[in-house]
C-alpha cells in the first residue's frame, strides 16, 4: 500500500508510469484499476488496459467492485477450514494481483463533497467511496490487492493518520512544508533528512525495514521515447489477451 505526493514537475507521473508498467510486466495475469480525479493523461492512457473512473459515481462503483472481488478472494482462501497455509491469494491460486491507482484524490473528493451537499445523507457518494477505499487499504494485502494513492497534496482531512499508518510505502517528491512533513511522515520538517529536490528527488519511507527516518529518494526517469507509455500499455493488453507478454 503506498502514498505518493508531489507537485507538478516533481516526477510523480514518471514514478506512477514505472510502477504501472513494472507491475503489469511482472505477471501477465496482473490487473490495474485507475481513478483519475482530474480526468487527465492517466485516465486516457489506462483506459487501454483496465477499468478507469474519473468522477465520484464511477469511483464509488469501481471501489465497490474491488471490495466485492476482495470478499470473493477471502472466501476462496478460507474455503478449506483445515488448511494451514497463511499465504496471499496470488500465492495460493496464481490468479494474479490487482493494483488500484488513485491519482489526484484531493480533486476527486472535493467534487464528491460538493455534489453530496445536494443529496440526502443516505444517498451521498463520498462516505461510501471512503469506506470502500479504506477497506481496500486495510484488508487488501492478503487478497493480493494493492492501493497506491497519489496527488499534489494529501491533507489529513482526505487521508487520516490512522489510514496512513497502513501505507507501508510513502514517497514525497519536491519541497515539503512543515504541515506536509507531519501529514506524510509524522515528523517535523527539521527532523527529516535533506533531499536534493532539484532533479525529481524527495524522501521515501518503507515500513518493515527498521528505518529510523525516511531516506533520500530520486524518482526513476521514464523515457517515453524508448518506451512510449500508451503504446506499451496497448502492447501489454494485446499480449494479455493472447498469452504471455512478448519481450
Amino acid at each position: 500500500m503506498g502514498l505518493v505526493v508531489g507537485p507538478t514537475g516533481s516526477g510523480k507521473t514518471s514514478l506512477l508510469k514505472v510502477l504501472i508498467i513494472s507491475f503489469l510486466a511482472n505477471n501477465h495475469k496482473n490487473k490495474v484499476f485507475t481513478i483519475d480525479g482530474k480526468e487527465a493523461f492517466l485516465s486516457v492512457a489506462m483506459s487501454r488496459i483496465g477499468k478507469v473512473a474519473t468522477d465520484g459515481q464511477s469511483a464509488m462503483g469501481l471501489t465497490a467492485e474491488l471490495c466485492q472481488i476482495m470478499q470473493q478472494r477471502y472466501e476462496e482462501m478460507n474455503a478449506d477450514v483445515d488448511s494451514e497455509k497463511d499465504s496471499t491469494h496470488a500465492e495460493l491460486f496464481e490468479q494474479g494481483s490487482i493494483l488500484l491507482i488513485a491519482d489526484e484524490l484531493l480533486a476527486l473528493i472535493g467534487e464528491m463533497q460538493a455534489s453530496d451537499k445536494m443529496l440526502k445523507p443516505a444517498e451521498r457518494i463520498y462516505p461510501q467511496f471512503y469506506s470502500n477505499l479504506m477497506s481496500l487499504i486495510v484488508k487488501g494485502r492478503q487478497a493480493s490487492i494493492s492501493v497506491v494513492v497519489s496527488g499534489q497534496q494529501m491533507p489529513a482531512s482526505i487521508l487520516p493518520t490512522e489510514t496512513r499508518d497502513s501505507l507501508g510505502l510513502r514517497i514525497a517528491l519536491g519541497r515539503m512544508s512543515q504541515q506536509q512533513a507531519q501529514e506524510i511522515f509524522g515528523l517535523g520538517l527539521k527532523d527529516l533528512p535533506r533531499a536534493d529536490t532539484s532533479n525529481y528527488g524527495g524522501l521515501i519511507w518503507l515500513d518493515g525495514l527498521d528505518w529510523e527516518l525516511p531516506k533520500p529518494f530520486q524518482s526513476p526517469y521514464y523515457d517515453d521515447e524508448k518506451l512510449p507509455f500508451k503504446a506499451t500499455l496497448s502492447n501489454i493488453a494485446e499480449a494479455q489477451g493472447g498469452g504471455l507478454p512478448q519481450a
